[in-house]
Parts: C-alpha cells; sequence; structure tokens
C-alpha cells in the first residue's frame, strides 16, 4: 500500500451525470458524490488561498484570467490545503450555477475521485471532454476543480480504534477484536448451581458480551440499550432471571437476548428484518450462548399461530413508541400470568412478577406510553421510569 494517495474533487457547470459517467470510465475508481453549495465552494476556496503565498492567492483568486491548457496541469504545490482552478470555465461563473440552482431548490454535486496516482490524466482527458460536450450541446461546458495529496490509512484498523468496550451495570460489552475485562463471568445457559455461588458471582464479576458493530441495532452504546441492560440487571438481582423464560422483542443485534441468557434465561428472540435475526444468530454463537426459538415475525402474528404456546415471564422490547403503543394487549396475552398476585408493586421477591421493559421511547413521548399502559383497561402497572440522552425505558408489571 503507497503511503499517500490523490484526492480530487470536480465541480462541473452542468451535466453532472454525464461527467459522473466518464470519469467513472475513465478511472475505474469508486466516485463519491457529494452535495455542495455555492458558500460552501467559496469558503474552500477562501480558506485554502490563506495558507499559500501572495502569488499563489491572487492566481486562485483570479481563475477567470488563466488558459485552460494552464489549469489542467497537476498542482504540485500546497497539496495540504489545494487551491480550486477552473477549466473552460471561471470560478465566479461556478458560483453563480450553483447560486442559481439553489434558488431553484435543486441541490448540487460535486465528485470526489481517490487514487493512487496523480489526476493529470484525468483532467487533461476532462479537459478534451468538456470542449466535445461543449460542441455537442451548444453551449460552454466546464468544471472548477481541487487535487489534495492524502495520507494513506488503514481505515479498518481506524475504524476498530474509534470503538470502544463499554460497561453497563454487570455487563462489559464489547467488539471481537478488544480483549475482555480482567474478571469477567462468560455465562451460557449453565449458570452457578447454588443461590449463594450465583449473588457471589454477581457482585465480583462482569458479564462479557461480544457485538460487533453492524446495520442491526444494539451495542449498548445507544441509551435505550443501555437503559435496558440496566434494568434486566436491576430484575435479576431483585427476582433472579435464573429458569426464567423471555422474549427479546425487536432484537435487532440480539444483544438483550444475550445478556438475558447469560443471566441464566430461556429466550426467544424477534424481529420483523431478516438481517437482523441473521445478525441475532450469529451474535448468539460467537457468545456461546443458545437462544430457544427465532421468529422472523411481529408479535400479533406469533400469537395468532395457533402453534405458538410460549408464555412469558419477561418481554424486553427496546422498539419505538409507536410501535409500542398498538401492542399493549398483546404483550399482556404473550406474558404468563401469576395466581393470586393482586398488588405487583408489593410483590414477594421470591416470586417472580411477569413484567415488561419497554424502550425505545423519546421523553415526549414517555407520558403516552405510560397513559395507555396504565389505563383502566389495561393489565399493566407502571413500577420503574429512568432516561437517558432523552430516551426512556420503562418497566411494567402485568396484574391479575
Amino acid at each position: 500500500m503507497k503511503t499517500h494517495y490523490y484526492e480530487t474533487c470536480i465541480v462541473p457547470t452542468g451535466y453532472f451525470d454525464i461527467f459522473c459517467d466518464y470519469v467513472l470510465e475513465m478511472t475505474g475508481e469508486a466516485i463519491e458524490q457529494k452535495p455542495i453549495t455555492q458558500k460552501e465552494l467559496q469558503k474552500s476556496n477562501q480558506e485554502s488561498t490563506k495558507s499559500t503565498t501572495k502569488t499563489s492567492a491572487k492566481s486562485a483568486r483570479e481563475p477567470a484570467k488563466d488558459s485552460t491548457k494552464n489549469h489542467t496541469k497537476t498542482p504540485t504545490k500546497n497539496l495540504s490545503n489545494p487551491i480550486w482552478h477552473c477549466c473552460n470555465a471561471d470560478f465566479s461563473e461556478i458560483c453563480a450555477n450553483l447560486a442559481i440552482a439553489e434558488a431553484k431548490g435543486i441541490e448540487s454535486q460535486m465528485m470526489i475521485v481517490r487514487a493512487e496516482s496523480t489526476p493529470q490524466s484525468l483532467l487533461k482527458e476532462l479537459q478534451d471532454f468538456t470542449q466535445t460536450l461543449s460542441e455537442r450541446v451548444g453551449e460552454k461546458v466546464g468544471f472548477a476543480y481541487s487535487v489534495k495529496k492524502c495520507e494513506n490509512i488503514d481505515w479498518i484498523e481506524a475504524y476498530k480504534r474509534g470503538v470502544s468496550p463499554i460497561e453497563c451495570a454487570r455487563f462489559y460489552i464489547r467488539p471481537s477484536w478488544c480483549e475482555p475485562p480482567k474478571s469477567s463471568y462468560v455465562q451460557t445457559t449453565k449458570p452457578p448451581k447454588s443461590t449463594k455461588a450465583l449473588k457471589n458471582t454477581k457482585s465480583s464479576t462482569l458479564i462479557d458480551i461480544i457485538i460487533d458493530p453492524s446495520l442491526a441495532f444494539g451495542s449498548g452504546h445507544h441509551a435505550s440499550t443501555f437503559l435496558c441492560l440496566e434494568e434486566l440487571h436491576k430484575v435479576d438481582l431483585e427476582w433472579n432471571l435464573r429458569n426464567k423464560v423471555c422474549l427479546d422483542l425487536g432484537c435487532g443485534s440480539g444483544i438483550l437476548g444475550i445478556a438475558m441468557v447469560k443471566m441464566g434465561a430461556k429466550v426467544d428472540v424477534c424481529d420483523i428484518d431478516e438481517y437482523a435475526i441473521e445478525q441475532t444468530r450469529k451474535n448468539f454463537a460467537q457468545n456461546r450462548a443458545d437462544y430457544d426459538k427465532a421468529y422472523q415475525s411481529t408479535l400479533d402474528k406469533m400469537l395468532a399461530n395457533p402453534s405458538f404456546d410460549a408464555k412469558y415471564d419477561l418481554i424486553c422490547a427496546n422498539i419505538l413508541a409507536d410501535i409500542l403503543l398498538p401492542l399493549r394487549d398483546d404483550f399482556a396475552l404473550a406474558l404468563n400470568r401469576v395466581k393470586n398476585r393482586k398488588n405487583p408493586k408489593n410483590c414477594d421477591k421470591h416470586i417472580f412478577t411477569p413484567l415488561l421493559i419497554l424502550s425505545g421511547i423519546i421523553e415526549s413521548k414517555a407520558p403516552l406510553i405510560i397513559s395507555h399502559f396504565c389505563a383502566k383497561d389495561s393489565a399493566f402497572v407502571l413500577l420503574d421510569e429512568k432516561c437517558k440522552d432523552e430516551w426512556v425505558c420503562l418497566k411494567f408489571a402485568l396484574q391479575n
């Protein structure tokens, strides 16, 4: 891998798609498209000229006086703060075109080409291309460009350095390339046999969870996931999740289901997204954890299936408020009712109360969720409410 590469930014006066197709055909490189405004282009040029000599700054401010041929040579000076040059157009003309497009509500674009070789041949080809295109369309077509020499970076390693482990309650969530905590409790489906051993384990060690970032939601860093993990830890301390039957609804990456399994629960996972189910399977395998069943479905469809007979002790749903609202009665049906329980708020800690943990709720919508789930015709009572970074987590108990 070379130590440097060249980044060439190109802003045509028009016919952007034709320019993109031509550059792609010429270079074979991936092209990035980025919105650009008149102010952004002018600011970029002003900032680059500040760090040049007075002579180069003067030439940069007067691109119209330079010949087209002179401006298709790759700049060799000040590549860390590149000046904008023009071909078959002047800088003020290109800025004016951007302003006209903005006034019409049209978003202008610039293309960015990154290559290890200098863009001299590309710029020469573009010069000839604009002359040919101008003749064909019957109007002058040109472009502005800048060239920047950049240091090559191992982007994978840079990305990895940007993802750090996080500790939440008893959980230590980390990507696979980070080391586990010095004192970690790698629980699978076999928790300590005795209650005493379990309590000692909980007080002295962390539960290690490996989650590699992906498109599936849930790495522990988002406040809604963080709050769910804290609440699950609290439930485990109060009631003990060992052998409880739980559902991770809207599982995403599967992080909440993995956390429950590592506390000894039996867990089903459910998501409507096929990719989320796939990532959940991978993450469970990476954590040496086992779920009971995986559903690519919705809760109402699960309940409508005659073969579905599960009754859950705990359901954890980290989903948006608008999706949670209509699921209230389905949650009640899916939870395992406990006989002879009148007041869940004053329940015996030795007898588990069916619980519902909801998150993914923006703070402004929390009152709506609470009023709906605690209405007179509801089977739920609110036990706890936590807020972090404008996100809310609610814990409800199921009444008889």
